[in-house]
């Protein structure tokens, strides 16, 4: 997954995270864990200097 394509992640349940790409890509369900991994990873990539929020 390209972290620069991801437009929004949306918190659908507890076991459920929508996650929301830029241009006409269909969303993608992930779960728990991947979406725990997935903020860690965006946390940790805004926190760089010079790197784009989302």
């Amino acid at each position: 997954m390209q972290v620069a394509a991801i437009k929004q992640l949306e918190m659908k349940s507890r076991e459920e995270t929508l996650v929301t790409f830029v241009g006409d890509l269909e969303p993608l369900a992930i779960g728990r864990r991947a979406a725990t991994r997935l903020r860690e990873i965006l946390s940790h990539d805004s926190s760089t200097p010079g790197s784009s929020e989302m």
